[in-house]
């Protein structure tokens, strides 16, 4: 990648350095489909190809209306719950419990992509800590 390549490329990406109000969904929304644009691009210069299906799986969350609404209902009730590795084992059981809770709103996810619910808890929990961890490191 040339230096014209980069700048270029953290130009497009720019907006991922801070991470919106979860609490405005469309600021969000716009916010995961710069993510999602930024791992495909990451996952095009890859040759697995689990990565391609993961980012294939989030923007298909992202430009469906219905599915980003139960997506983004499921990420903000479990948000405080998830740790990073020096949480406690509450904390994780807290998520893992809330997860059950919305096993209805995951599994409609899960059928309406054509996905294994555990694929879509796993993609949630790794958005939610990836929130977490880049506000950690915004904040320090």
């Amino acid at each position: 990648m040339t230096i014209f390549q980069a700048f270029r490329f953290f130009r497009k990406y720019g907006s991922l350095i801070a991470v919106p109000n979860l609490d405005d969904k469309s600021e969000f929304r716009a916010w995961c489909g710069d993510l999602v644009g930024f791992c495909s691009a990451m996952a095009e210069l890859t040759k697995t190809k689990i990565d391609d299906a993961v980012t294939d799986l989030a923007l298909r969350i992202v430009s469906d209306d219905g599915l980003f609404d139960t997506f983004h209902t499921v990420l903000t009730s479990i948000i405080d719950l998830v740790g990073d590795e020096d949480d406690g084992d509450d904390k994780v059981g807290a998520a893992d419990n809330k997860l059950f809770a919305n096993s209805l709103d995951v599994d409609e996810i899960a059928q309406r992509v054509g996905m294994d619910p555990a694929t879509i808890i796993a993609l949630v929990m790794a958005v939610a800590r990836f929130i977490k961890w880049w506000r950690a490191r915004r904040e320090a």
